[in-house]
């Protein structure tokens, strides 16, 4: 399989929050990995993410996210800002 992201991305493991973008619905995750373009977060089955979010991470820097990809137990994200 060709590497199709542009910057390489760091195992982590970091709570963070999905916060919907009307700021009403809130999902703690898992960052399993990290780059400054994305992330990909553990999910369980039952997480819905909103179509519209932001991830806030642990050093309370908030991204606007977008959702790439999705399978049954995680997420992987890409960053907007």
């Amino acid at each position: 399989m060709q590497e199709r992201r542009t910057a390489t991305r760091i195992p982590v493991d970091l709570w963070a929050t999905i916060v919907s973008g009307d700021g009403l619905t809130r999902i703690e995750v898992n960052v399993v990995d990290l780059s400054r373009t994305g992330a990909r977060i553990a999910l369980g089955d039952d997480h819905a993410l909103p179509d519209d979010f932001y991830v806030l991470m642990p050093d309370n820097l908030m991204h606007d996210c977008a959702l790439v990809w999705r399978d049954a137990s995680s997420a992987g994200l890409r960053f907007e800002n």
